[in-house]
């Protein structure tokens, strides 16, 4: 996503970092959805736990430019979606297969995107419309165990973190075009890469698995 390129930082141990300074926050939900409530995490906020209906497995969530929040469908046969301020949850239907997809990201114009794992397409999804499709990319990438982890880079691409497929996937939501970016020459082993984030610079940082390093793209 940056002039740079993908790299891979060498872990180091060193003294443990210090914590950031805590911040209240309001763990209260309003709504009709069922609540069970934990206990308090400070004192001014909590946990709660809104029932829904469906025995479902998703891995990962994103806010879609609507402000709902979406969840990737990794072995449910629909795309989750909840609205914070209701506590209403929807699930919309989506043909299933095991290991769909792991992790989520919005992209620059507001639609999520998952990151496919054993998926051969890349899923899309408006929460606008409650419209999902699926962009194949099995041309590009047939591998199974792709990708595990998502994140919006700052041109607005959806990067993919590697877990086995030897290079970075990168996604224009708005063209629907993927493009793999090569890493083999410098890192090639599987299960290398677990979640990705967008670091202050824009540039994507992917958490090591059984990669020796973190990855930085």
């Amino acid at each position: 996503a940056m002039a740079l390129g993908p790299r891979c930082v060498a872990r180091e141990h060193g003294p443990p970092l210090a914590a950031p300074p805590a911040t209240a926050r309001n763990g209260s939900l309003a709504g009709g959805g069922r609540i069970r409530s934990g206990r308090g995490l400070q004192d001014s906020g909590g946990f709660s736990c809104v029932d829904v209906a469906y025995t479902l497995e998703f891995d990962g969530a994103a806010t879609a430019g609507n402000g709902l929040v979406v969840f990737a469908p990794r072995n449910a046969d629909c795309v989750g979606v909840f609205n914070a301020t209701s506590d209403a949850f929807s699930c919309v239907s989506v043909s299933r297969r095991n290991d769909n997809y792991v992790g989520a990201a919005t992209a620059a114009n507001g639609l999520v995107v998952f990151a496919p794992y054993h998926a051969e397409c890349v899923g899309v999804f408006d929460a606008a419309s409650n419209a999902f499709s699926c962009v194949d990319i099995s041309s590009t990438l047939s591998t199974g165990w792709k990708f595990q982890g998502a994140a919006t880079a700052a041109n607005g691409l959806v990067v993919f973190a590697p877990r086995n497929a030897d290079c970075v996937g990168v996604f224009n939501a708005a063209s629907n075009a993927f493009s793999c970016v090569d890493i083999s020459s410098t890192l090639s082993n599987d299960i290398k890469f677990d979640g990705a984030a967008t670091a202050a610079n824009g540039r994507v940082v992917f958490a090591p698995i059984h990669a020796d390093c973190v990855g930085v793209f």
